[in-house]
């Protein structure tokens, strides 16, 4: 069976290569505000995993809150990018409000 810090450690490495491939993707279309989130998005995924692999380093309190909060945080800018891909009007604080409720959640369900 896998440990928890092999899988976060897979998760980091398959995101890198979606940092590739949307990197490779916003630099084609520039222009593009959808493009920019995600490519945020895939760099807040790459950072969130990485933190949360060397869960066995830092405090649990940096490695899991920390961490976890800043992958969530990424889910929250894959919203505002298919908002803005589908012309859905967005604030900037929906991103890092994904990230909060998760959090809080996590909290309270402790």
């Amino acid at each position: 069976m896998l440990e928890l810090k092999t899988v976060f450690l897979y998760s980091a490495v398959i995101n890198y290569c979606t940092v590739a491939a949307v990197t490779i993707g916003w630099f084609r279309s520039r222009g593009r505000d959808d493009m920019k989130f995600w490519l945020l998005a895939a760099w807040l995924m790459v950072i969130g995993s990485g933190i949360m692999a060397v869960g066995d380093r830092v405090s649990y309190f940096i490695a899991g809150y920390v961490g976890g909060f800043v992958y969530m945080t990424s889910m929250g800018f894959l919203l505002l990018g298919f908002k803005e891909f589908f012309g859905i009007a967005y604030r900037w604080w929906e991103a890092v409000a994904v990230g909060l409720v998760a959090r809080i959640g996590m909290v309270l369900l402790r």
